[in-house]
C-alpha cells in the first residue's frame, strides 16, 4: 500500500475542550490586542501575545514571542481571539507554513467562551 500523508489541519475546540486543555497543561494563547484584553479580560492561565497589528499584518514580535513560549512544533497549543476568525488564519499558517502539528483554536473565540457562561480574569500586563 502507498503511504498517503494527510494534511495536518487546524484543530477546532469548544469551551469544554479548552477546560480540558487547561487541566492537561496545554499552552493557551490569547492572540488579541491589549485593548481587547482590557475590555473583556482573558481566560485564566492564558498567555497573551498580540498576533496582528491594526492594519491586519502579522505583529512583528509575534513569531519570536510564540517560539519562545512553545518549545517544539509538536507541543500542544490552543489559541483564541475574539470570534475565531483571526485564529483560523493564524492557526492555519502555523500548521502549513511553520510545521506545527498540535495547534487547536477556540472556534467561537472568547465570545463563545463567555456566551457559554465561562468567566474571564482581569488582564495584568
Amino acid at each position: 500500500l502507498l503511504a498517503v500523508s494527510l494534511p495536518v489541519l487546524l484543530g477546532q475546540a469548544k469551551p469544554a475542550d479548552l477546560l480540558q486543555a487547561q487541566k492537561d497543561g496545554v499552552i493557551i494563547v490569547d492572540i488579541r490586542c491589549p485593548d481587547e484584553w482590557s475590555q473583556t479580560g482573558v481566560i485564566s492561565g492564558a498567555e497573551t501575545i498580540t498576533a496582528f497589528e491594526m492594519n491586519g499584518g502579522l505583529h512583528p514580535e509575534f513569531q519570536k514571542k510564540f517560539m519562545a513560549l512553545v518549545p517544539s512544533p509538536d507541543t500542544p497549543v490552543l489559541i483564541y481571539c475574539r470570534s475565531g476568525s483571526r485564529t483560523t488564519i493564524l492557526g492555519t499558517a502555523l500548521v502549513e507554513q511553520l510545521g506545527f502539528s498540535q495547534i487547536t483554536h477556540l472556534s467561537e473565540g472568547i465570545l463563545g467562551w463567555t456566551d457559554d457562561g465561562h468567566k474571564t480574569i482581569a488582564h495584568k500586563p
